[in-house]
């Protein structure tokens, strides 16, 4: 083994030390929590379905509900005995909504 090789693995050996040092003492640091309280002080309210308990609007007078009547499709119950939704894109939309 020459002088150089020495002086590398010395200086590998010296590097590695330092190396788990420095990995011990980031494990062992406590973090700051001033920034980031535990536990958080944000209070979230509990989630309530916002239709519970009411009793949601089924238009008759929707088109698959027409053309049920029209054909006596009773098949179609599982769809128009259901709420469904309606796009409003203008106010005539809003004025053909029933009370």
């Amino acid at each position: 083994m020459t002088g150089g090789e020495g002086v590398r693995d010395a200086l590998r050996a010296v590097m590695a030390a330092v190396l788990v040092m420095l990995l011990a003492s980031a494990c062992s640091h406590t973090p700051d929590r001033k920034l980031r309280p535990w536990p958080p002080a944000v209070r979230y309210a509990p989630l309530v379905h916002p239709f519970r308990g009411t009793e949601l609007f089924v238009d008759t007078g929707a088109a698959a509900a027409r053309w049920q009547r029209q054909h006596g499709a009773r098949w179609l119950d599982p769809i128009t005995a259901r709420p469904q939704a309606r796009w409003m894109t203008s106010p005539q939309d809003l004025a053909a909504v029933p009370a």
